[in-house]
């Protein structure tokens, strides 16, 4: 890899590349998908400069594309570049949550719901609080379990992908989806499952709580993969 080697048909040849995609993880520049965004924005600006001034070197003429990004360097553009990435994977994601609610689907969450309520409204009090309590604990569990197991996934790449620490994150945060169910449980006793409107909550929050944990923890990185396996194809290999 030669960071001063020129290109005689005007164009930026395979290690070049790698040496852009080089000389972006030296500036800090750490998810890979991130920086092919800039390898692509830089290694057009070299062609560009190329047109103009065919004997010009490789280092040379990077140096001089990546001062057109001033005093901060990649920063600028990392951080609208990032909101840009950010606000299109979001709406992916939110298109996968709406996608879901297809009618079986929510056929099957009223189904539950309404299974839910009949539990509760046929167990004993004392039984009921022990659901909630169990509910609780096992979604705690699962969601340690699955961010144990998506940092590993993440730990053997050689690749950062910022959509993966997204879903990395997402996940994490998915603990405050199930902390209002811990908090109207924490003061029950047998009498207070005895309210039908605290049935009715219950009902709705425990089948509601079980479907969040499962689009965010298996439906969203299945379908973040094929996103990604569709708009990098390095993906795949890495």
């Amino acid at each position: 890899m030669s960071f001063t080697s020129k290109s005689h048909d005007m164009k930026v040849t395979p290690s070049q590349i790698q040496a852009l995609y080089t000389f972006t993880r030296d500036h800090f520049v750490e998810h890979y998908d991130l920086q092919t965004e800039l390898v692509d924005h830089l290694s057009n600006g070299i062609e560009t400069q190329w047109q103009e001034n065919p004997n010009l070197d490789f280092k040379d003429a990077l140096n001089r594309e990546f001062k057109k990004f001033g005093v901060f360097g990649f920063q600028d553009l990392i951080t609208e570049r990032t909101k840009a990435m950010e606000k299109r994977y979001f709406s992916f994601i939110w298109r996968f949550f709406k996608d879901y609610f297809s009618f079986p689907k929510v056929a099957l969450t009223v189904f539950l719901i309404a299974l839910c309520y009949t539990l509760l409204r046929l167990l004993p009090a004392e039984i009921g609080v022990g659901v909630v309590y169990g509910i609780y604990l096992l979604s705690v569990l699962f969601i340690f379990y699955k961010l144990f197991k998506f940092k590993k996934q993440q730990g053997a790449k050689e690749k950062k992908w910022m959509l993966e620490d997204m879903i990395f994150n997402q996940i994490g945060y998915s603990n405050i989806g199930i902390l209002p169910l811990y908090l109207f449980s924490w003061p029950f006793n047998p009498t207070n499952l005895e309210a039908e409107w605290l049935l009715i909550i219950l009902s709705i929050a425990l089948p509601c709580l079980c479907l969040f944990l499962h689009i965010i923890a298996n439906i969203i990185p299945q379908k973040a993969e094929e996103l990604l396996e569709e708009t990098y194809p390095e993906y795949r290999i890495a």
